[in-house]
């Protein structure tokens, strides 16, 4: 039912909106419209880092941080994290940020591989502890399922969380994601995990000399540009119709 309504919806719209390019493309193509969707991308306005943590020492010296933030889900494949990390030994930690329907399964993982005080379950937190939270950390962990188009087509916006944050990102294989990796050289993508770690520990200050291009290239204040052009576009302004040639 939602499907049709959708389908019926999507070809009388005045204006679509997807979230990258790719998802732009495959809509056009599924649903046959005549004009490609405007692409507003899930980049966020950087967010001025909070006070000063006080639920979250910094790492001890010469121990590697890894963060996750968003939905706690082993159908992620946040569990081959824990497993990385575990097998990895003291040397590396990860915390993780958010709930979700594995919390608890999580939980009993890291105990059952005796990784239990290297990772940190620390639930939901407010937005405005993110930034900091995030910089605490030596990279960031971006993981979605290999199945279904939403995800195979994801738009993360952690990307550009961990960006803003300053710290370069390790991810399971993900076309839209290696592209960015590809393009940028902000982060490093593989399915062994343990091997991701280890190479983007190597190279982290490579990464992170690549990231101010990135955050320069992509920023919400061109995505919102793009999106008040196609609001004057159905307004009927020419400027907006100009712009959006």
């Amino acid at each position: 039912f939602w499907y049709a309504l959708e389908s019926w919806a999507v070809r009388r719209a005045n204006l679509v909106i997807a979230a990258n390019h790719e998802r732009a493309a495959l809509m056009q193509s599924h649903y046959r419209l005549k004009r490609m969707p405007t692409v507003i991308r899930n980049i966020p306005p950087a967010i001025a880092r909070g006070a000063a943590l006080t639920h979250l020492a910094p790492p001890p010296p010469g121990v590697t941080r890894l963060i996750y933030q968003g939905d706690v889900s082993l159908d992620r494949g946040v569990g081959r994290f824990v497993e990385a990390v575990a097998h990895l030994g003291g040397a590396f930690e990860l915390v993780i940020v958010g709930g979700g329907p594995d919390l608890g399964a999580v939980d009993e993982l890291r105990h059952r591989l005796n990784a239990g005080d290297r990772i940190r379950l620390l639930g939901r937190v407010p937005a405005s502890d993110l930034p900091a939270l995030m910089a605490s950390a030596h990279l960031g962990v971006v993981c979605y399922p290999t199945s279904g188009l939403n995800n195979v087509y994801c738009a993360p916006n952690k990307l550009y969380e961990y960006a803003q944050a300053g710290i370069p990102m390790v991810a399971t294989p993900n076309r839209v994601v290696d592209a960015v990796f590809a393009a940028y050289g902000v982060g490093v993508s593989g399915e062994d995990v343990v091997s991701c770690i280890r190479a983007a520990v190597t190279s982290r200050e490579l990464l992170i000399a690549n990231i101010p291009r990135f955050l320069a290239e992509n920023t919400w204040t061109d995505e919102a540009s793009v999106l008040v052009d196609a609001y004057r576009c159905l307004l009927g302004d020419p400027a907006g119709k100009e712009r959006a040639r």
